[in-house]
């Protein structure tokens, strides 16, 4: 998928940069990322805080969650990252229904 996201950014000749969030170092798609930033497992509490603090910090226009675990959490805190400074806000990529 980030390689999805480079080459149609490439193509588009759009800046990108990708910024990965990961529990642990030994994540291989984490190793493609152009900033990588170690969080605590979606289930810590703690979690949303320190995704909301990385969005902000680093202006993320775009978030796409890759794991399912992470679309329950991202999905109670919506309207929490699109409140964020950034305009229009945050946008989380949510699939289809």
């Amino acid at each position: 998928m980030l390689r999805s996201f480079t080459a149609a950014a490439k193509k588009s000749k759009i800046r990108l940069t990708i910024l990965g969030t990961e529990a642990t170092q030994l994540s291989s798609a984490l190793q493609l990322c152009d900033k990588k930033f170690l969080v605590k497992p979606t289930t810590h509490g703690d979690y949303i805080k320190q995704l909301l603090s990385i969005v902000k910090r680093n202006k993320v226009d775009f978030l796409v969650p890759t794991v399912d675990l992470d679309l329950k959490v991202l999905s109670r805190n919506k309207a929490r990252f699109a409140a964020l400074d950034s305009s229009p806000g945050t946008r989380v990529s949510w699939p289809r229904r």
